[in-house]
Order: C-alpha cells, then structure tokens, then sequence
C-alpha cells in the first residue's frame, strides 16, 4: 500500500511538471511534434522501466 502512496504522489507531481498528463502528452503533444511531450513520454518511460527494476530487485 506504501509503494502505491509514492507511485501516485509522484505521477501526481510529474503531472504538474510537464504540464500536462501522460496522456496529453503522449496522444496530443506527440501528435503535434512537440519536444517538451517527447521528452515527457520518454521520462515516462524511462521512470516506468526504472521502477519495475527496483521492484524486480527488491520484491523479487
């Protein structure tokens, strides 16, 4: 329950930062070439593959 707390604390913050939600970014400000939203989705990405690692690891 602790981990879902974080995860949604910190998607709620990354929300806020790249102005938008990851849907938003990935459809709409793909769809329009936007750097900041390619940016964005591969943040997504990168944090997403980044935490299922450290869940790998650490509740394997």
């Amino acid at each position: 329950m602790v981990l879902h707390l974080i995860g949604g604390s910190l998607m709620g913050a990354g929300g806020v930062l790249a102005m938008g939600c990851t849907f938003g970014q990935g459809l709409t400000g793909l769809s329009t070439l936007s750097l900041g939203s390619f940016l964005s989705v591969m943040g997504i990405f990168g944090g997403a593959y980044a935490a299922l690692q450290w869940q790998m690891r650490h509740h394997g």
